[in-house]
């Protein structure tokens, strides 16, 4: 055992490729080549680096194997290329912190992650035109810092309604019936109304529970019975909405392929029902052709699509300059955490507004449409 962990660490130890690289002389090339480059071509990169990886430390791929290590780093590419394109690095570097902050959580070795992120740079560094991009440079050096800092405590919890705690309190219990019966009482006796439950109660929960997963103090199990929980809540709220009139105006909601979280969009358009608009949800990760083609067909005013993670943003602008030329009479919200923080980041998907929350997506559309909420 004392053997198997030395030899461990000295394949990990001989990986360092950016001491022993000596680099090509860049070429001129602009930041948007540079990213459709990198987009075009993650898949082999992805499996480059699994291979150096492998080659370098073989230890590191321990029992997850080699196919699993080319996921990572596909997912690891589509959060750098995000980063790139809004040249903000500081966010490539808070995906990797917090990359190791879960795995940390379920006993992987920090040596690991660290020797991954050396392997993903090494090959870039290698094959990637243009690699000395002071951005790119920028992404993994502050990523570096991010793996040999401190874990950082848990962000302070919300403010919580009651109803939210207990909420909560039961999803934890895997208590389903005692959940429903919090929620069904507070909308009953008028403690909560629907827009709280969609803006707060909801997305409070699984925030919580997200953190939960996270900091590794529940497993995938109880988060998934966490959301299918949260669903049928959402199908308690959508069983009180009145039938849209024949003249109501259309909204489509969905998240693009590629993006596989669908309780936001379907808190989305849960609101829009409520607010009387004939609502065609999609559920999650729906083509962005398709998207076109349904609100062209539905002759749609409004399409909503949400965003989850940085690197979400790049396709639904996509789908953005595909509506304008498809469906050039739908007005465009966008939403969802992948639009938090700077104020540009949704004005550059070329969206007609954002949504900061559920309920506030109704107001937004009918605000475009120039009619009352």
């Amino acid at each position: 055992m004392q053997r198997g962990r030395r030899n461990r660490a000295r394949s990990l130890a001989r990986l360092r490729p950016r001491r022993t690289v000596t680099r090509r002389q860049p070429v001129a090339m602009g930041s948007s080549v540079r990213t459709a480059i990198l987009r075009a071509s993650a898949d082999g990169y992805a499996g480059l680096a699994a291979s150096r990886l492998a080659e370098q430390a073989p230890g590191a791929l321990g029992s997850d194997g080699f196919e699993a290590w080319r996921r990572h780093y596909r997912a690891q590419l589509q959060a750098l290329i995000a980063a790139l394109e809004d040249e903000l690095p500081e966010r490539y570097a808070a995906h990797v912190a917090w990359l190791r902050d879960a795995q940390q959580a379920r006993g992987g070795d920090p040596a690991v992650f660290s020797a991954a992120l050396d392997a993903l740079e090494f090959v870039l560094e290698q094959h990637l035109p243009a690699a000395a991009d002071p951005v790119l440079s920028r992404c993994f050096e502050l990523a570096r810092a991010a793996l040999t800092a401190p874990r950082a405590a848990a962000p302070p919890a919300p403010a919580a309604s009651p109803l939210a705690r207990a909420y909560v309190e039961a999803l934890l219990d895997c208590d389903k019936e005692r959940a429903l019966r919090e929620v069904d009482a507070a909308l009953a006796e008028s403690r909560v109304d629907p827009a709280a439950l969609l803006d707060e109660v909801l997305p409070y929960a699984q925030r919580e529970i997200g953190e939960l997963w996270h900091r590794g103090s529940i497993g995938v199990a109880e988060e998934h019975f966490a959301t299918q929980v949260t669903r049928q809540c959402i199908g308690r709220l959508l069983a009180r909405a009145q039938p849209a009139a024949p003249g109501a105006a259309r909204v489509v909601v969905t998240s693009l392929q590629g993006d596989g979280h669908d309780i936001g969009v379907q808190l989305v358009a849960c609101a829009f029902e409520l607010a009387g608009w004939r609502t065609v949800f999609l559920g999650a990760n729906t083509p962005i052709e398709e998207v076109v083609a349904i609100a062209r067909k539905l002759d749609a005013q409004v399409v909503a699509l949400g965003g989850t993670l940085d690197e979400h943003r790049a396709p639904i602008a996509a789908a953005v300059r595909a509506l304008r030329a498809g469906a050039p009479r739908a007005r465009v919200i966008v939403g969802g955490a992948a639009f938090d923080g700077s104020e540009d980041l949704w004005r550059r998907s070329g969206a007609d507004a954002l949504a900061r929350a559920p309920s506030e997506a109704p107001r937004c559309a009918a605000s475009l449409l120039g009619t009352l909420a």
